[in-house]
């Protein structure tokens, strides 16, 4: 992984020497738009489920997933992270 990673960087930057620079900050703008708005609904959502299960079963057992919780009522938690996690790698 590492050599395919080097040889793509490294010949991508030899093969626009020759090119003329693109206009990128319109695609940026609107990434970066997407993953503040992504973040922020991961953010919501999250926080939502956690002060569901900290009124519904405890704070304890909402912070450290506790036993207590049934599987149904955690799945929004797992829901979350899940997509947290995935829009780190996308």
């Amino acid at each position: 992984g590492i050599v395919v990673y080097l040889v793509v960087i490294f010949g991508l930057r030899e093969w626009m020497k020759k090119r003329e620079a693109w206009e990128l900050n319109t695609v940026l703008a609107i990434h970066n738009g997407f993953l503040c708005l992504l973040s922020t609904v991961m953010s919501i959502g999250f926080v939502v489920n956690v002060i569901y299960l900290g009124t519904n079963f405890g704070w304890l057992n909402a912070v450290y997933c506790g036993t207590g919780v049934p599987h149904k009522d955690l799945m929004y938690l797992f829901f979350w992270s899940e997509v947290f996690y995935v829009s780190k790698y996308y």
